[in-house]
């Protein structure tokens, strides 16, 4: 059976060239261009690195002296804690900090109260806020993520790095939008588990398609095979492996051809060209034809789309 490889074609992140990729996490055209990336990222973190160390260097005699005196005015308590004037206001409303009042334009705080402060709260318990919203059902937590579309933690952190999932934090914990893992998804033609109904093990795989166990686990990972357990067992869609192999065609098409796409969208092939390239949608190479994502195109000419 003659295996047919997918070649993808993606922009280098780096010198905005067009390449041919053998896998979705390919990010540069060259060793070149990832080279001059990484030197281009030390840089920056040295930079960031000596900026950091300079402030330190500026800020620490004056946080110094600071430390001596008995008394503070509001801004240099501020400085002192790291906090704005506002906070520093508002532990005095509460009362928490206490403060003398010398003018309309001068209010100091003592030194050994600010100490005080922090002694008196060492024990004290802060209640939840009432009324705090809850994280909208459209952002999961990475466990709700491996759930819900049955996949590992390390696939679940490579999709979120590779495709910059949109994530948000609440309470400290952080959630990653929904909507990018659907749309992620359906552009590797993979719409929901339950239609799966086909699956297979790894020594399954390895006697039909004449594969050693190494090569299964490489080939499941870099074609983003659907995955699911039944107890300790791995299982993998049978369908999946035919499709990526070249043997099946999928039943469900992600992609639109150029001539598809120029039709639909009323496009000449220079405009579409041109959208595919400002707006880095993702589109494969099968043979000679060209496939754009369907739902990025879609997303973008949907608000002028008359079907």
């Amino acid at each position: 059976m003659t295996k047919k490889n997918l070649e993808i074609i993606k922009t280098c992140i780096w010198c905005n060239k067009e390449f041919i990729a053998q896998k979705t996490t390919t990010k540069y055209c060259s060793h070149s261009c990832n080279s001059q990336a990484y030197k281009a990222q030390k840089r920056e973190e040295k930079i960031r690195k000596q900026k950091a160390d300079n402030l330190l260097s500026i800020n620490t005699p004056y946080l110094e002296k600071l430390n001596t005196k008995d008394f503070l005015k509001v801004n240099e308590v501020a400085d002192l804690l790291g906090l704005c004037k506002q906070s520093i206001y508002n532990l005095i409303q509460s009362g928490q900090l206490p403060a003398s009042r010398i003018s309309s334009r001068l209010t100091l705080i003592k030194r050994k109260d600010i100490d005080e402060m922090f002694e008196k709260g060492k024990n004290r318990i802060i209640p939840n806020q009432a009324g705090a919203r809850e994280v909208s059902t459209t952002f999961y937590s990475i466990s709700e993520i491996e759930e819900f579309y049955n996949i590992g933690t390390t696939w679940a952190y490579k999709i979120i790095r590779d495709n910059n999932i949109v994530k948000i934090v609440k309470k400290g914990k952080t959630y990653y939008s929904k909507k990018d893992f659907d749309n992620y998804f359906k552009r590797k033609g993979r719409i929901n588990h339950e239609d799966i109904t086909d699956w297979i093990t790894v020594p399954d795989i390895c006697s039909e398609f004449s594969m050693t166990s190494s090569a299964v686990y490489t080939f499941v990972s870099r074609h983003d095979i659907p995955k699911t357990k039944k107890g300790r067992t791995a299982l993998y869609s049978r369908r999946h492996i035919l499709i990526a192999k070249g043997e099946k065609a999928p039943s469900e098409i992600p992609y639109y051809t150029v001539q598809e796409a120029m039709q639909k969208f009323n496009i000449s092939r220079d405009g579409l060209y041109g959208l595919i390239k400002r707006n880095n949608i993702d589109k494969v190479k099968e043979g000679k034809y060209i496939k754009i994502a369907k739902d990025e195109l879609d997303r973008i000419f949907s608000p002028t789309n008359t079907e």
